[in-house]
């Protein structure tokens, strides 16, 4: 039973929508908020999803694994390289802050753009992010 299930679990590994073209869906079609999660390992990840249009990233497991060990400090030292990569990503692309990430120009190929291009326009889409 434990085989099979194993088994079952990894012909699903890649179902879903990966988080970029949620995010740019979503950002097509309103202008609520976006809390973009799932797949968040790093600033430069979160940075991306910002400059897609999120309004948020959201981080869990990367946070939870030290967090039930009660390693506040593996937390904090977490929390920390995510910002100071936020920071370096938007420095490099000449951000100051994320409404001005969001102007920066997007270049979205591979499987993230072929997807993008039969649900959305995706040039409307990258002007009005």
């Amino acid at each position: 039973k434990d085989e099979l299930g194993r088994n079952l679990a990894l012909r699903f590994w890649d179902w879903g929508i990966k988080t970029a073209i949620s995010v740019a869906e979503v950002r097509y079609s309103t202008d609520l908020p976006i809390i973009a999660t799932g797949g968040m390992r790093d600033g430069i990840t979160m940075t991306k999803a910002l400059a897609m249009g999120a309004t948020f990233a959201g981080v869990a497991l990367p946070l939870l694994k030290p967090a039930v060990k009660g390693d506040v400090e593996g937390v904090i030292r977490i929390l920390r390289r995510y910002i100071e990569e936020i920071r370096n990503t938007m420095f490099l692309v000449g951000a100051r802050n994320v409404e001005e990430l969001r102007r920066v120009p997007l270049v979205i190929t591979g499987f993230t753009r072929e997807w993008l291009e039969q649900r959305i326009d995706l040039k409307e889409y990258l002007k009005a992010r």
